[in-house]
């Protein structure tokens, strides 16, 4: 573990939660003591979500009006504080409620310690999953920290961002999320991606105590089930992967969603004023940050109020006055889920691009022992569970659903209907999904209704308590389970970014927005999504540019680029009479080499062997007419035009000499005129070891056939 990271991983959080905490006490202490009920567990977890609320719906108006996130934090950070000075002055009796135990602390710090811990493995704090999608979230969220949302494309024009970026930009439109991280990025001074993992996190806690007030409101779990319903949440997979993931905006949702269809059920049921603004003030925040996910809400909504037909007059209006509210509070956030996406979603376009969002097996249609956290979620493929809890997961998963099942039979009509009404949404819409093979849609649904099946499953513990020589080895044996997928998870997940990646914006400051920089740089899609986060401020050319960045071939076809960057591990050989090896610059993993000033036309860079590490060997071999050159599993073939051919194989050196560990080469010298080792007539096995200390020496092999 590395405790400078653990160190600033804490000082951020205090921050953080300082703030949330500062800009939301006021409103809500006012809202829960005007319509007495305080309470300070509903407080403790109250504030930082209504705070949030503040932030994102403040910030959709203030940016939509032509404020860009670094006036706006300024502005929230004024308001609120004229607000709590005149609000806690007036009321000075107020203070004694502020008293928070110190048991809701620890538990908060030991959630938010849990789920971060594959974060203190590394050396600098970094984006912590598998996905691309936090990159989406940085750059937009990066980009509003000095721009606005009022005309996307015309600021976009006049902006020093690539063309790489601003598709991501302009195809972007959860944009609740991203205030939230430009808000935090204002205020810290730090960098997006530091403050990802952290903000993703955060949420995740604060989701799992929305998830713990739920379970006390509605179903009245006591504290050894609140207990529980926390152990078995902290530690289930497949709840974990929103953050895992990078779907900040899943994660965001969870709380808002909880504590929504929460006030809106009491509500509907007492018209108590308190939580219809509740009810109304987290469903603007979702217009901001998930729109689509709605569906759940109104589908739940729509079969309780089936169940509950008489009171059908009395719903209508709450839901009514509910649903008038949260689009006056969020105006502009309903404008924009009106205008673009109920269309988006009927159209070819959102279908096709949400069916690449899930190629390559990355949203596989999961395992419902996944819902119970006892085998592990893990995204791209399913992680090998031994196979000797294979049988035991299976039955764990029915005796859970048959307690559940009974135990809905047995609650009041009331907590029956909700119950029921809770498993009909989100089974119905997942059953849908897979219907019509859409795995991107069942993996969300299933994953957000992981709360909600996990406090049924809880509820049912109470009929099986007294049965105490079944339920306590039962429970040992599922939260044991629960460990094991958490740990498997957890060291797997892993970041796609490395500490030399941050250095490539500052090694390309001294380029022009409009120079252009050619790189072939990670074939691999998330990394180089990275990688052109970073490479934001230039016109970046590549003939390896991912989907997720629109059309390739507008990137491919950019000619004569002015840079050439370059990673130091990378398989590239490199023309000395086009670039100027001797203005090279390097930072971290990579080279940035200019284009020599005299050179007006460049052909595409020719790809081949490069760095050879110590102790990293060239296998060559000949075989007949073939001649096989292989380094670390890449192969090059060539042919040769007969099995007599003389073949001379040359290792140039780009930059400098090194003395080389040489085994079985026959006929081999050091050519120094042209800086290469010369391996003559190669008929056999060779292997070349490299013998020098210095790791970033680039060298190419270049293979000359004679008649």
């Amino acid at each position: 573990m590395n405790f400078n990271v653990i160190f600033d991983f804490l000082i951020l959080v205090a921050v953080i939660i300082m703030v949330l905490y500062f800009i939301g006490s006021a409103t809500t202490h006012f809202l829960l003591l005007k319509f007495n009920d305080f309470k300070k567990m509903n407080f403790f977890i109250l504030s930082p979500i209504v705070a949030t609320s503040i932030i994102v719906l403040s910030m959709e108006l203030m940016l939509f009006i032509g404020f860009n996130a670094r006036v706006s934090t300024l502005l929230i950070l004024i308001g609120v504080s004229i607000i709590n000075v005149y609000y806690f002055l007036l009321n000075k009796k107020i203070y004694n409620n502020f008293s928070i135990k110190i048991r809701y602390v620890f538990v908060f710090i030991m959630l938010l310690f849990t789920l971060s811990f594959p974060l203190f493995t590394y050396n600098s704090l970094l984006v912590i999953g598998t996905n691309g999608d936090a990159v989406s979230y940085s750059v937009v969220a990066d980009y509003l920290i000095n721009h606005n949302t009022s005309n996307l494309k015309l600021e976009l024009a006049n902006s020093p961002y690539n063309q790489l970026v601003s598709n991501l930009i302009l195809s972007n439109n959860r944009l609740g999320s991203m205030y939230l991280l430009s808000f935090v990025s204002v205020l810290t001074a730090k960098g997006i991606h530091e403050l990802f993992t952290i903000i993703s996190n955060l949420y995740l806690v604060f989701s799992i105590l929305a998830t713990l007030l739920f379970a006390r409101t509605i179903y009245r779990v006591g504290k050894i089930g609140n207990i529980t319903l926390m152990l078995l949440l902290s530690l289930n997979t497949l709840l974990l992967w929103g953050s895992y993931g990078n779907f900040l905006a899943q994660v965001h949702l969870y709380p808002f969603m909880i504590l929504g269809i929460m006030y809106f059920l009491i509500a509907l049921e007492q018209k108590n004023k308190l939580y219809m603004i509740l009810a109304a003030i987290m469903a603007a925040t979702i217009l901001s940050i998930y729109p689509e996910s709605f569906v759940y809400i109104i589908t739940f909504l729509g079969i309780y109020s089936v169940f509950n037909i008489n009171k059908f007059k009395q719903y209508l209006f709450t839901l009514i006055a509910v649903g008038l509210g949260s689009a006056l509070l969020n105006i502009v956030g309903f404008i924009r889920f009106i205008n673009y996406i109920i269309p988006k979603m009927k159209s070819d376009e959102f279908a096709g691009a949400q069916r690449r969002a899930v190629s390559g097996d990355i949203h596989h249609f999961l395992d419902l022992r996944e819902l119970f956290g006892i085998i592990p979620h893990f995204h791209s493929a399913p992680i090998d569970f031994p196979a000797v809890f294979d049988f035991v997961s299976y039955a764990i998963m029915l005796v859970i659903l048959l307690a559940i099942l009974l135990v809905i039979f047995r609650l009041n009509p009331r907590l029956r209907n909700i119950s029921i009404s809770l498993i009909i949404t989100f089974a119905s819409i997942a059953l849908v999904n897979k219907l019509i093979n859409f795995p991107y849609g069942y993996y969300k649904t299933i994953s957000l209704f992981v709360p909600f099946i996990i406090i049924l499953f809880v509820v049912s513990l109470k009929d099986l308590v007294k049965q105490k020589r079944f339920v306590f080895p039962f429970l040992i044996i599922v939260f044991g389970l629960n460990l094991l997928s958490f740990v498997l998870v957890a060291n797997k997940v892993n970041s796609p970014m490395n500490e030399g990646l941050l250095e490539v914006q500052s090694l390309l400051e001294e380029v022009d927005k409009n120079q252009i920089v050619y790189t072939e740089t990670y074939n691999q899609s998330v990394k180089q999504m990275w990688l052109f986060y970073f490479m934001k401020n230039v016109k970046v050319a590549s003939p390896t540019v991912s989907q997720y960045f629109g059309d390739p071939s507008m990137y491919n076809n950019i000619t004569n680029p002015d840079y050439l960057l370059l990673n130091k591990a990378e398989k590239m050989q490199v023309d000395e009479d086009i670039w100027d090896i001797k203005k090279i610059k390097s930072k971290g993993d990579f080279l940035l080499i200019p284009r020599r000033s005299e050179v007006t036309d460049i052909i595409r860079p020719k790809k081949d062997f490069a760095l050879i590490d110590k102790g990293e060997t060239i296998k060559v071999e000949r075989s007949q007419n073939k001649l096989l050159l292989e380094l670390d599993g890449d192969q090059i073939v060539y042919d040769l035009k007969s099995k007599e051919d003389k073949v001379e194989i040359r290792l140039k050196f780009l930059f400098k000499k090194h003395e080389l560990e040489l085994e079985k080469i026959e006929n081999a010298h050091f050519d120094s005129l042209n800086d290469s080792l010369i391996l003559a007539q190669s008929d056999s096995v060779v292997i070349l070891k490299n013998n020098i200390e210095d790791p970033a020496l680039f060298k190419y092999l270049e293979v000359i056939s004679n008649e």
